[in-house]
């Protein structure tokens, strides 16, 4: 394994290379100090961008997205129970909102796939799987039973995430379920321990997709691991002095306790947001009530560890604290997507041309001519928009 190349403006190295190999073992090993963040501006990895607004003719959504999956070039994502589809000029082509009790209907959206021939929908709170086309249209579902946040589908099998909760029906207590097509368990992974059945978070993604293999991360894991028909540790994220002991687990087995607690412990944790690509690896964590993000560059080795961020490409100065929300949604090998709220773009336009001279002002508008036309057609309480940076040719 090759070393990183040393940062200097990240500093995040705590031996002699931040990918090394596990003693004992072929597991390679992330370094990460947590006190070491910094700032990133953005034109350092990415050199332009592309801005997807969403229309608001037919649809308001509540709340940001936490996630997007793009198929024969249209954008799907769901929120507050319903599934869109949208074009990368942002007009709305696909609306499924069947929240009943009826044929076709579910009580709640957690999750979705797109496969070869269907949509497919996890509904939580009833435990099945529903199918429709890609217009819409309801095909069939099957019972899963499991309660489960998130799920991928691979080849003729359901993989689900069911996070710390003990499934009663079917005496289960494992975060990681494998099922058929006809929704029986057929392996089993990450068995709950019993001080972890109270500290059930809610996170925001779990696995990820790339040639061909599925991967996955849980919060109360340092391990990003690889799930096919078995599971297999493939790469350790180490915080040094400031890995987060077991025992800490066990005195604070409740989710408030917890919650409350780890924000003042010296400790990291709670690794959440997981993205990754053929060449891409993100995720963030939780320390001392922040939460930094990295992002590694596989196939160079360089990391990149912040805890702000200056989007330099699409504003001026303008400096952004990660946390949940500034997650990115999707990772590909060419570019980093993220939303950005329509009351953030007039805020800070609104700030720019106070601070900017009538002639800056001016510039800044012919350059980011996109972003400043759309700002004069939103409102505070427009769709937020889709922010698509390019990685820079280098980072590829």
């Amino acid at each position: 394994m090759k070393h990183l190349q040393i940062l200097s403006a990240i500093g995040i190295l705590l031996s002699t290379s931040c990918m090394n190999k596990e003693e004992k073992s072929s597991i390679p090993v992330l370094n990460i100090d947590p006190t070491n963040s910094t700032t990133l501006n953005f034109s350092r990895i990415f050199d332009h961008y592309e801005i997807i607004p969403l229309c608001n003719d037919t649809v308001n959504l509540l709340t940001k997205p936490f996630k997007i999956e793009i198929k024969d070039s249209l954008i799907y994502f769901s929120n507050a129970n319903s599934l869109y589809s949208y074009t990368h000029e942002g007009k709305c082509k696909l609306k499924i909102n069947n929240v009943g009790v009826g044929p076709g209907e579910y009580l709640s959206l957690a999750d979705f796939s797109l496969n070869d021939n269907c949509i497919e929908i996890n509904d939580r709170d009833g435990r099945k799987i529903y199918r429709y086309t890609y217009d819409g249209v309801y095909l069939n579902s099957f019972n899963h039973r499991l309660f489960s946040y998130s799920f991928k589908k691979l080849e003729d099998h359901y993989i689900f995430h069911s996070g710390c909760l003990y499934n009663k029906e079917l005496n289960n207590d494992y975060r990681v379920n494998i099922l058929d097509e006809n929704g029986h368990i057929k392996k089993s992974y990450f068995k709950i321990d019993k001080y972890e059945r109270e500290i059930n978070i809610m996170e925001y993604s779990n696995f990820a997709s790339f040639n061909d293999t599925l991967s996955f991360s849980y919060c109360l894991s340092n391990y990003i691991y690889d799930i096919n028909s078995e599971t297999n540790k493939r790469l350790k994220i180490n915080f040094g002095d400031y890995n987060l002991p077991y025992n800490y687990i066990k005195e604070h087995n409740n989710i408030i306790d917890f919650m409350n607690s780890i924000k003042n412990v010296k400790y990291a944790s709670l690794i959440d947001g997981y993205k990754e690509s053929s060449k891409f690896l993100f995720f963030s964590y939780a320390f001392h009530g922040e939460r930094p993000f990295v992002l590694l560059n596989k196939s160079t080795n360089q990391v990149y560890h912040f805890n702000r961020f200056n989007d330099d490409l699409l504003f001026e100065n303008t400096s952004i604290r990660t946390g949940y929300a500034e997650l990115p949604v999707l990772l590909t090998n060419e570019a980093y997507y993220r939303f950005i709220e329509a009351s953030d773009i007039i805020e800070i336009l609104e700030e720019h041309k106070k601070s900017l001279t009538p002639e800056e002002w001016t510039k800044f508008k012919q350059k980011h001519e996109k972003l400043y036309q759309i700002s004069q057609n939103i409102s505070a309480e427009s769709n937020p928009v889709i922010v698509k940076y390019y990685f820079k040719s280098n980072e590829i």
